[in-house]
Order: structure tokens, then C-alpha cells, then sequence
């Protein structure tokens, strides 16, 4: 690592563009990663393109940025919901945290989307070093820029005015001159303190874009739309009345893309809107669980929670169904395997309902251990009501309608129980502990390397920056989801809602990649 008074020595070399890159090596303790830029409609930016790092990557795609995209364009003509993830096959290594030669998506066939980086710094910002993201429809706006203009050329290139129009498309024009060190460029590089912010492609997501595909085809390729078990809107204006739906890419099992960011707060409203109600045409459509409370108190819809019970195991749905026979009553709907009931709560009592949980049978594992048999859908969750099934089915439903059911009215089975209701009981080392020290809290102190921490704004509560984990995951667009508190806690608001699994498994993903004791990203 290159210390301050190597720094400063090398700033002759740099007249117009060094600091700028010096302040990006020197930020967040020398961390130095670079984070990547896309622009927008209507946005303008001024930069300076630098050279790539090594002269093998000369080529076009010198740092490319692959993704794989299902539906693809070669598959379907036109559908407007899109699931991609990153491909670690063909993504350049040094973009991605865990480089791989293992990709689902590349075996069953699933287009490839490309892209490309470019290093570069903007005019009048200290931040400095930036990647800048030419997408598939502007790669050759990045040719022009590499062969044409030369503006990668470290004597001959200059700053550049770079913008797009509202269909993303990419114009730009050349500036004054701005030559710059390249050996120096490259010895600041070598260094290490310099790279792009590692990417963490989804190995499930690769997985599920991969299975939609098989099924897909083995289903016979049928088109979204495809009405062999009827419309997904007559189901919505009948059978589904006063519920919410969500749409997702065909023959996939959840939302995915950018399009379905924050679903889990989609508002009944958008059931009226004709641009919405044309989505659900596009692909499958899940059935969005819980409740919309402001709906509620518009008058829009009745007080009630919608729940989904989707068991798993085939004795456990059996066990439900002989001690709950009104479930024969309510819609229903059948996919690659199982049954999964939907029913809506009502009376007194309901909002204890309205965490999802798994569902677990005590002591039926084959070591004695207790078992996953299903799941209670509620608040955040979402279950396939039509559509292609990954296993090359259509799901199939009842044809009747959801069901009004009390809290006494559903019973469950003895050996089973719901984890995220469970109540806690002391140990005796916990209540002996309780008695000596009484109930004052536990100091925390600081967890988070905070320094790595992007878009860092402070609040009221405590400290609003991007969630590292939700970034790898393709998540929080607006780098405002993760809070940190005075005293160190931290919590996700993408979590909240979610059960204690599921916020503790995400928690540890966030101390993994920019907790105190480790020394930078990783698994």
C-alpha cells in the first residue's frame, strides 16, 4: 500500500486527473473499491476515461458485465417481465467476489445480456475513480469511444461529455484534451487499492432461471398468456376478488428483476390499473398474502388476512386437510406437487397472524431432529396461483372461491408448530443471569466497518447507508435500506416482517462482507 508521501510524489504525473484517483485509493482505509455508474436519462456527466489495466484487455469486451436474461429475446418476442442474474462464467474475474466456472443458467441455455465497464473519473468531484456501464444497446458507443475517438489513449485523450436521451440511448462529445502517466496509471492500479466493487452473482436465482427454462420447454414452449387453464384476470375479477396479485417472468416461482422491487408493498389499488392488469398477462401471477391495511381503511376491502398454507409434505397436508375439512371449501391450487389452501382470517385476533413462518414437525428427521413439512404465507410472502410450473405443469386450481375462516375455526396438527410464533423460555443459566444482573442492557459498541459503508446519511436513529447484502443481490436502489444504531445494532428494512430465520441469516451476510473483523468481502 502506497503511503502519503508516495502519494504526493506522484501527483506531478497526474496534472489533471491523479488527485482524483488518489482520493479513491486513500478512501475507506485504503479499500479503494469502485463503485459502478449507469447514465440516466436525462443526466450529464464529464469524464475522463482511463486506460485499461492491461493490454489483453484492449478489446471491446475488456471488462465485460455479463447477466443472464429469461425470458429471452430469442425465446419470446415480446415480455416485459424479465428475471437476470450475473453470470460467473463469462463476467470478467475481476468483477465478481467468487469467480466460477459453475453456472446452471450457461448449461440449460439461458441468454446472455452483455455489458461493459469503463474506468473513469468525473470532472469537479474528489470521489474520484468511478466504472462507468455501457449496456447492450450502447456497446458501440464504447467502440467509437476505444477506436474512433481514442479517448482511452493516455497522451491523446481528453474529457468527454457523456449523456443519454429517454430511450437510454447513449450521445456524447469530445472536450479538451487531458493526457495523463500511464505506466504511473498502472503502478497505482498494480497496487491493489484500486478495483471494482466485487458482484456476488445468486446461485438459487441461476438455479430457478435455469428450471423455468427446462419446464418451459418441456411444456411445449407455450407463449405468456397462454389460456389452457383459463385468464388470469377472469380468476382475479372472480375466484380472487379483493386480493392482491403480483406478476412475475413466466414459469418462475417468484418476482425477479427490477420490475418487482418492493412487491411485497404492492397496493391493491394497482388491481384497477390497466397498465398493471396487463403485466399479470405476461407472465405467472402469485397471490400477494397478508393484508393492505390502508386498503382497509379506505373501505376498499374487507379486514381480513389472506394466508397461504402450502404443505410441503404429503402426510403433514393430509394430517391439515382430516382436521380442517372446510379446506375441500376454499380455492386451491395444485403444481408441480402438493396442495397449497388459501383461506383469509377474520375476527378477533387476526394481526397476531400476519408473520410468515415455516412450519416444522417435532422429532420426524431421520435423526430425531424436528422437519420442515410446509409454510404459512402471510405478510411478505406470495404464492403461484397461474402459470407454468418449473416442472413443465400449469397450475391448476379448485375454481372456489377464498374462504372466511376464524382463528377457532382452523386447527393444527399436535406435532407441528409455526417457529416464528414460538415463545421464548428462559434456560437457567439465562434467569440466573437475569437475577444478577437485572434487566440492564448490554452494551453493543460498534459491529460495522462503517467506512465501507456506501451513501452514509445521518438520521435521527442512528446512520441510513446502501445494505451490502441487499447490493449483491441485485437490491436497494435508493442505498437506504440498511439503519445503524447509535449503540452498533444494525437492522435491513428489506427484513422487516420477516421471521427470525430469515432476518438472522441476512444479519450474518452483512457482518460477513463489512464486519469490523473482516478484512473485505467475502462468503
Amino acid at each position: 500500500m502506497m503511503t502519503p508521501g508516495d502519494q504526493q510524489q506522484r501527483l506531478k504525473y497526474f496534472p489533471y486527473v491523479k488527485p482524483a484517483i488518489l482520493a479513491a485509493s486513500i478512501d475507506g482505509e485504503g479499500v479503494g473499491l469502485l463503485s459502478t455508474k449507469t447514465i440516466k436519462p436525462g443526466h450529464t456527466s464529464i469524464l475522463r476515461f482511463l486506460p485499461p489495466m492491461s493490454d489483453e484487455h484492449r478489446e471491446l469486451d475488456f471488462m465485460r458485465l455479463v447477466e443472464h436474461e429469461w425470458p429471452g429475446r430469442g425465446d419470446i418476442e415480446y415480455c416485459g417481465l424479465r428475471a437476470r442474474c450475473l453470470c460467473p462464467r463469462h463476467t470478467h474475474p475481476s468483477l465478481l467476489a467468487s469467480p466460477s466456472d459453475q453456472c446452471a443458467a450457461c448449461d440449460q441455455g439461458v441468454e446472455l445480456r452483455n455489458s461493459a465497464l469503463a474506468y473513469a473519473v468525473e470532472d469537479g468531484k474528489r470521489s474520484g475513480g468511478i466504472l462507468i456501464k455501457f449496456t447492450r444497446q450502447n456497446l458501440n458507443v464504447l467502440e467509437q469511444l476505444l477506436v474512433e475517438d481514442d479517448v482511452f489513449n493516455p497522451q491523446s485523450g481528453c474529457w468527454v461529455e457523456l449523456w443519454a436521451d429517454e430511450s437510454w440511448k447513449l450521445h456524447y462529445r469530445c472536450l479538451e484534451d487531458c493526457p495523463i502517466d500511464e505506466e504511473d496509471f498502472r503502478l497505482v492500479c498494480g497496487t491493489g487499492e484500486l478495483a471494482p466493487l466485487p458482484r456476488k452473482g445468486s446461485a438459487d436465482t441461476l438455479a430457478n432461471i435455469a428450471a423455468a427454462r427446462r419446464g418451459w420447454i418441456k411444456a411445449g414452449q407455450p407463449l405468456p398468456g397462454d389460456r389452457r387453464n383459463g385468464s388470469v384476470l377472469e380468476l382475479a375479477d372472480t375466484l380472487l376478488k379483493g386480493c392482491t396479485l403480483i406478476s412475475m417472468p413466466w414459469f418462475m416461482k417468484g418476482p425477479h428483476g427490477p420490475e418487482s422491487l418492493g412487491w411485497q408493498n404492492t397496493s391493491y389499488r394497482l388491481m384497477v390499473d390497466h397498465d398493471y392488469r396487463l403485466s399479470l398477462c405476461h407472465g405467472n401471477a402469485g397471490l400477494l398474502c397478508g393484508r393492505d391495511w390502508q386498503a382497509v381503511q379506505e373501505g376498499l376491502i374487507p379486514n381480513r388476512v389472506i394466508i397461504g398454507l402450502d404443505g410441503d409434505d404429503d402426510d403433514f397436508a393430509d394430517s391439515v386437510w382430516k382436521i380442517n375439512r372446510w379446506l375441500d371449501n376454499t380455492f386451491a391450487v395444485e403444481g408441480g406437487r402438493g396442495v397449497k389452501w388459501f383461506f383469509a382470517l377474520v375476527g378477533v385476533g387476526i394481526d397476531k397472524y400476519l408473520q410468515s413462518s415455516k412450519i416444522m414437525r417435532r422429532g420426524t428427521g431421520s435423526k430425531g431432529e424436528d422437519e420442515e413439512v410446509g409454510d404459512w404465507l402471510s405478510a411478505t410472502k406470495q404464492g403461484l396461483v397461474f402459470g407454468g410450473h418449473p416442472s413443465g405443469k400449469f397450475y391448476r386450481h379448485n375454481g372456489k372461491p377464498i374462504v372466511e375462516v376464524t382463528l377457532k375455526d382452523f386447527r393444527r396438527p399436535r406435532n407441528s408448530y409455526l417457529p416464528a410464533y414460538e415463545v421464548h423460555i428462559p434456560t437457567a443459566k439465562e434467569m440466573y443471569r437475569q437475577s444478577k444482573y437485572g434487566n440492564r442492557a448490554k452494551t453493543v459498541g460498534p459491529i460495522l466497518n462503517v467506512a465501507r459503508l456506501l451513501n452514509k446519511v445521518q438520521t435521527g436513529k442512528g446512520i441510513e447507508c446502501q445494505c451490502p447484502a441487499c447490493h449483491e443481490e441485485g437490491r436497494d436502489k435508493n442505498c437506504d435500506n440498511l439503519l445503524i444504531f447509535p449503540d452498533g445494532r444494525y437492522q435491513c428494512a428489506a427484513l422487516i416482517g420477516c421471521g427470525p430465520q430469515e432476518n438472522h441469516r441476512h444479519n450474518q451476510r452483512i457482518y460477513g462482507l463489512v464486519g469490523l473483523e473482516r478484512e473485505g468481502y467475502e462468503d
